[in-house]
């Protein structure tokens, strides 16, 4: 399982349940996020610049959050 980090935010239905991902969020490439959309990601974290200084922060203080 490698990690995955999304491309651009976006919602999927995982399990009957609507699931927000935000650019630059880490995903495993197991999670249904990334089997049901694996367009949306890529193995190369995002540059800093592509995303908020805020989200970049959250998203480095806690890496495997679930939204």
């Amino acid at each position: 399982m490698a990690a995955r980090y999304a491309t651009d935010t976006f919602t999927i239905t995982i399990g009957g349940a609507s699931h927000l991902v935000v650019v630059g969020a880490h995903r495993d490439s197991a999670h249904g996020a990334v089997t049901g959309n694996p367009g949306a990601f890529t193995t190369t974290p995002l540059a800093v610049p592509q995303i908020h200084p805020r989200l970049a922060g959250y998203l480095a203080a806690y890496p495997d959050a679930q939204v």
